[in-house]
């Protein structure tokens, strides 16, 4: 399934494990929807469950970080066309 919308207004960030973000947005508006990812899987009734985000390229990595949510996991460089490539991976539930 496929939605064209706002990613501030997006509210099922929590039936995702997998968040890739290509870097489409500035610093403010990048800090925004991790925190709305961050919130929208905290309040979820569906449990603890791991969950990725990927970072191609330039990204707030400071507010990735800074959520308290995601940990860094992998980092290395796009092979073709020479990006940064950053995973983050959520913390468990008990830090």
């Amino acid at each position: 399934m496929s939605y064209n919308v706002d990613a501030r207004y997006f509210d099922e960030y929590d039936n995702y494990d997998i968040y890739f973000l290509f870097n489409p947005f500035d610093y403010d508006i990048y800090e925004e929807v991790i925190t709305k990812i961050v919130s929208s899987n905290i309040s979820s009734s569906h449990g603890w469950k791991e969950k990725y985000l990927i970072c191609y390229g330039d990204g707030n990595i400071g507010a990735i970080l800074g959520s308290g949510f995601f940990h860094a996991y992998k980092d290395f460089e796009c092979p073709y066309r020479g990006n940064q490539i950053r995973i983050f991976r959520s913390k468990t539930p008990f830090g």
